[in-house]
């Protein structure tokens, strides 16, 4: 499906998802048909500088710093 179909996103007030242009273009660059362009075949930085993850303390993240934003319920 990568290779042929096109990314549709899902209507944001029919399927109440709302999403961001930035969080759009992460999506886009990851599923990007052409192997050697997609986000993060040159590696973990790559996907990390991205614009998306401009909010995220990485450093925090992997000392487990950092609340979740949601938990669910068990």
């Amino acid at each position: 499906m990568i290779t042929k179909g096109s990314i549709i996103f899902p209507d944001p007030v029919k399927h109440k998802i709302m999403m961001s242009e930035n969080l759009k273009d992460f999506i886009k660059k990851l599923l990007d048909k052409d192997p050697t362009k997609r986000l993060g075949n040159k590696g973990p930085e790559e996907i990390m500088q991205h614009p998306w993850f401009d909010d995220l303390d990485f450093n925090k993240l992997i000392k487990k710093q950092i609340k979740a934003t949601y938990i669910p319920e068990v």
